[in-house]
């Protein structure tokens, strides 16, 4: 009840990935908070499996001191973990989710429309999925260098982080990351 939603649109190539966000403000506490995705269906009956859709949450990291003069001390979003059990969603605060599209190379180009189901207790919605599949193929491998700071002693210092293995686990799941999403750091030996 209360359920204010439009499509969640969303655009890209074949072979690549990209983000939409969603954000839940529950009017009441929302017990046993569940998000899936369905199979979206396009042109001339085409479909694209659910896994296409990655719904991910969006976490918050506390910042207890400024890191430059446009920073602030406030929560900040950052990192994106899976969703692994249900949530537990407070009323009256924004709950924000991140939607990765990842459009497989032999995808059909066009419009597909599907859904997210959120589910808890007493509760259930759905938003509906707009993706538009562009008529080309981004290729396998990078042919665009891109120059992105990144300095993985920071990061550990940053997410208090002193274990050896547990820097190089967290640096790794990084240069993955960056990796993925075709981003190539300025210097991408380990700091």
């Amino acid at each position: 009840t209360g359920v204010q939603t439009c499509a969640l649109p969303i655009c890209a190539a074949r072979n690549e990935t990209e983000a939409a966000q969603f954000v839940v403000t529950p009017a009441a506490a929302l017990h046993g908070f569940s998000v899936s995705a369905a199979e979206l269906t396009g042109p001339g009956g085409a479909t694209l499996p659910a896994n296409t859709l990655e719904i991910l949450q969006v976490r918050y990291v506390p910042i207890a001191q400024k890191t430059d003069r446009k920073g602030m001390v406030a929560p900040w979003p950052d990192p994106l973990p899976p969703i692994d059990a249900p949530l537990d969603l407070a009323a009256a605060q924004n709950h924000p989710f991140w939607v990765r599209a990842h459009v497989p190379a032999d995808a059909t180009p066009g419009r597909y429309e599907g859904g997210i189901v959120l589910h808890a207790d007493g509760y259930e919605a759905t938003i509906g999925v707009v993706l538009e599949v562009y008529g080309f193929t981004l290729p396998d491998k990078m042919t665009l260098q891109t120059a992105f700071g990144f300095n993985g002693g920071s990061v550990c210092h940053y997410q208090n982080i002193s274990d050896p293995a547990q820097q190089r686990a967290v640096i790794d799941k990084y240069y993955q990351s960056m990796a993925d999403h075709h981003i190539t750091p300025y210097n991408p030996a380990p700091n």
